[in-house]
């Protein structure tokens, strides 16, 4: 019977070195990732780790009389992989090897995994190859955090070098089981019971964690309380929050990530610019910015760093107007001309550069850009497309700009720069059978990471709804697993990063509300 032996393990030269450099207590990667191998698998001289010796057999039967079912695979196929072994991974003795039969290769993480800060490994789907992303288990075994949240930091001795070996090497054989075929539901829910905790690769990972508690040096073990919850809660969304305020039209957010705070701009019922904002995990009172001056659209916010702010708006002449905040100080309103409908779609891709886009009052997209210390004109960029709503612009890098707006014939369209511009992409609305989800307000757009970005929208039916695109597609609409909330006005979107999402929306009675989306 073919069993995983050291002459079928593999590892590229470049997941090789890393492994070597990167440690956990003084020690390589490489040496914890082969001893959680030994532990678990075989050793050089055929010794038998958890899964040869029956414990994680007898651990998986455990969790699947708790769960009460097993999705996606049969008795038999528990007894052959965590009971047998007997994986595809050919034996050197008993199935001398072809030229082509694959080996069990190991990969450091590549870039989608480099961008995601709770994975651990990826395995392919009825392939050969796994991805262990050990810089993200070295950092949650250092930090206390993801899988080790429950326990803390892991101690910085041999004990937690142990507990670590065995971790990895349980993320192994959950990939293993991925490489042999089996799936996960789209939905992640770690919790006992669960549809994912019900899968093989999930008991397989399951199983060897509490089959390792047995044989760690103590009982009392921090890793021992992980086993009850191996993962952090999957992302959620929260309740709404009720933020006050009495305010018109939409809100303008702005996310400063590196001081983990939050500014809010809106309009309020006397037409002032008026501000709110989160930090040091609290909220402030609403304050008004300007008791003077007169404003016709809602505010946008872009910033350029911690210490500047640049609000956008509409003076009563449907000009363009531009307060910018900066070290302390709040500037005068500025005059940028431009006779528009609607409010300014405004952006800072890098630098001391900031991209302002507008409708004009013939419906076409226009645009003017802060360079070089100064203001371009107006210029037109685009008249292929009428518009029926404001422009709402993100960028995921100094060379990259994606506009988004509703058509006249209710669907949503998307335009983007990469070092040229692209025609409209029609991204069509959102459709329930015999419900119109024509969206009625302007796109709520962010940007998480690199390659993903979100939008939301409020349909005809006042609740949000959800598009996103994955680093190579749109998804298609669909409406936001949120609790059930009715609003007004477009919902303003950004984001803390990839597990992070903040929507604020004005509500019936006026008030600003939030909903988060995260751990």
């Amino acid at each position: 019977m073919p069993k995983l032996t050291w002459d079928n393990w593999y590892r590229s030269d470049g997941c090789r070195h890393w492994m070597d450099v990167t440690k956990f207590a003084g020690t390589s990667f490489t040496d914890i990732f082969w001893r959680g191998m030994r532990l678990v698998f075989l050793d050089e001289k055929g010794n038998k780790g958890l899964l040869y010796n029956g414990e994680v057999y007898a651990e998986a039967q455990k969790i699947i009389n708790v769960n009460g079912k097993m999705l996606g695979f049969t008795q038999s196929d528990v007894k052959k992989y965590l009971l047998n072994g007997s994986f595809k991974y050919y034996d050197k003795i008993l199935n001398p090897i072809p030229v082509h039969t694959p080996k069990l290769r190991f990969e450091g993480p590549d870039k989608d995994d480099l961008q995601n800060p709770w994975q651990y490994a990826e395995g392919e789907v009825s392939g050969s190859e796994i991805h262990v992303h050990f810089y993200n288990m070295i950092r949650h075994a250092e930090q206390g955090i993801g899988a080790f949240q429950t326990t803390g930091p892991l101690p910085q001795n041999a004990e937690g070098i142990n507990q670590l070996a065995y971790f990895a090497a349980a993320v192994v054989l959950h990939e293993i089981m991925h490489n042999h075929g089996f799936q996960h539901p789209y939905a992640v829910d770690w919790s006992p019971g669960s549809d994912y905790a019900s899968t093989l690769p999930q008991v397989a990972l399951q199983a060897v964690l509490n089959a390792a508690k047995n044989n760690l040096a103590s009982s009392a073990s921090p890793i021992a309380s992980i086993f009850g919850n191996v993962f952090p809660p999957p992302p959620h969304w929260y309740n709404w929050e009720d933020l006050g305020g009495k305010i018109i039209g939409d809100v303008g957010a702005l996310a400063i990530r590196e001081l983990g705070v939050i500014d809010l701009y809106t309009r309020d019922s006397d037409l002032h610019l008026s501000q709110k904002y989160f930090v040091k995990g609290k909220w402030t009172d609403w304050m008004v910015i300007d008791g003077e001056t007169k404003i016709y659209s809602s505010p946008a916010v872009v910033s350029i760093n911690q210490n500047h702010r640049g609000v956008y708006s509409t003076g009563v002449n449907g000009n363009v107007l531009h307060r910018r905040y900066w070290d302390g100080k709040w500037y005068n309103w500025e005059d940028l001309g431009g006779k528009i409908k609607g409010d300014v779609g405004a952006v800072t891709p890098g630098g001391d550069v900031t991209d302002l886009y507008v409708r004009g009052t013939d419906d076409a997209l226009w645009q003017k850009y802060y360079a070089d210390g100064k203001w371009t004109d107006w210029f037109l960029l685009d008249n292929s497309l009428k518009l029926a709503s404001s422009p709402v612009v993100i960028s995921a890098n100094p060379d990259h700009r994606a506009i988004f707006v509703r058509g006249t014939d209710k669907n949503i369209y998307h335009k983007y720069w990469d070092g040229q511009w692209h025609p409209w992409q029609n991204l069509k609305k959102p459709f329930e059978k015999g419900i119109d989800n024509t969206p009625i307000t302007d796109v709520g757009a962010l940007i998480s990471s690199e390659d993903t970005s979100t939008l939301f929208l409020r349909g005809q039916d006042f609740r949000l709804w959800q598009n996103n695109f994955d680093g190579k597609k749109w998804i298609g609409w669909f409406r936001a697993e949120a609790p059930d909330f009715q609003f007004q006005s477009a919902p303003s979107a950004i984001s803390f990063g990839l597990w992070n999402k903040e929507i604020f929306v004005r509500g019936w009675d006026g008030k600003v509300y939030n909903i988060s989306w995260s751990m």
